[in-house]
């Protein structure tokens, strides 16, 4: 946990606040501010939460991330929550800093988004394009409370899709006056590697040390690369965010995620298993342990994220310390277009 700048006293632990979650366990948050160094270096703490399964916790100085350096001289944020696909909310001591949020989980051929409320906890609208290079593509919007609104046609890229994705936020039939309303964009990250553990605040050398490592999630990595800089393109002057899919892993042990090769892979191409779903895997153990009664680190959990993809973990004090999933998504179990784990020597001889 930061301490305060300049000498400040270390802020109350965790557990000291109070804890909010709703009947699902979407959302949960917690905004408290307090001073004590002066008149002119407050000390805030912000929980920026994610739905379903964004559900870690993270620390990052706004002055560096949202550019608040001259309103907010000494502020801290501190993002939690869980997400299926990449939803969230900002909450701020200044309603006016971070109302809104937009979300985005960009796939190969997709964008999924959602824009976000923080004062009403409400989805302002929602939505999926998908059949990105085709002229045919689908983008379905549903803005909140109204209609769902379906058109077919032709969306070259990702930069033709967000530009849709924006426009349809905002003018006539939108619920934003401009895009100036949106706070921040958060972005989904399948593989961060072993750099990117927390979620992480968009720069130009984090895109650069992204760029080197689109190569270890090829089907992912390089589409929600495609989409941040889609959004980039589109919001210069908004704060973007991107939360890692393997960040929940960060604690598995080295005798967990090392493979029986030698040890110069690992070194030198990173070569380990990374595990995935690993927000859902923190949710779903953490609201295990709510339902149960106890506290998350006290129990051995085994947690089961099953779907289109599916993966097993093995959480231990609160976080995962092995899992099915390995180097990529194909270790493990069978899943909707992957066989999971089979011998190589079936490959080969097929």
């Amino acid at each position: 946990w930061p301490e305060r700048p300049e000498g400040g006293t270390a802020p109350m632990e965790l557990n000291t606040f109070p804890y909010c979650v709703n009947s699902i366990g979407i959302f949960s948050f917690l905004i408290t501010n307090y001073t004590g160094v002066s008149s002119s270096r407050t000390f805030s703490i912000i929980f920026i939460p994610f739905p379903l399964p964004l559900s870690y916790f993270i620390r990052i100085r706004l002055w560096e991330a949202f550019d608040f350096t001259k309103r907010f001289p000494a502020t801290y944020c501190t993002f939690t929550g869980p997400a299926a696909v990449l939803c969230g909310r900002a909450v701020s001591i200044f309603p006016e800093v971070v109302v809104k949020v937009l979300v985005i989980n960009c796939g190969s051929s997709s964008v999924k988004y959602q824009l976000m409320d923080t004062t009403t906890e409400s989805v302002l609208a929602k939505g999926i394009v998908e059949r990105i290079g085709f002229e045919d593509a689908k983008f379905t919007h549903v803005p909140g409370g109204g209609p769902k609104q379906v058109k077919t046609l032709p969306v070259k890229n990702h930069d033709i899709a967000m530009k849709h994705v924006l426009a349809s936020l905002v003018g006539g039939g939108g619920v934003l006056a401009s895009l100036a309303e949106i706070g921040a964009v958060g972005h989904r990250f399948v593989n961060g590697g072993p750099e990117f553990i927390e979620p992480v605040v968009v720069t130009k050398v984090v895109l650069e040390k992204l760029r080197n490592i689109l190569d270890i999630a090829p089907l992912h990595n390089p589409a929600h690369m495609l989409g941040i800089e889609a959004c980039i393109a589109e919001m210069p002057d908004t704060p973007q965010v991107i939360v890692f899919d393997t960040g929940f892993h960060a604690r598995v042990p080295e005798k967990a995620f090392m493979y029986a090769l030698p040890r110069r892979y690992y070194e030198q191409y990173g070569i380990r298993r990374y595990g995935f779903h690993g927000t859902s895997h923190y949710f779903v153990s953490h609201r295990a342990a709510e339902i149960v009664g106890h506290p998350v680190e006290d129990l051995r959990i085994i947690t089961c994220h099953l779907g289109n993809g599916c993966s097993i973990d093995a959480v231990k004090d609160g976080w995962a310390v092995d899992t099915s999933m390995g180097f990529t998504p194909l270790e493990g179990l069978m899943v909707g277009t992957r066989t999971g784990d089979m011998d190589i020597a079936a490959a080969l001889t097929s």
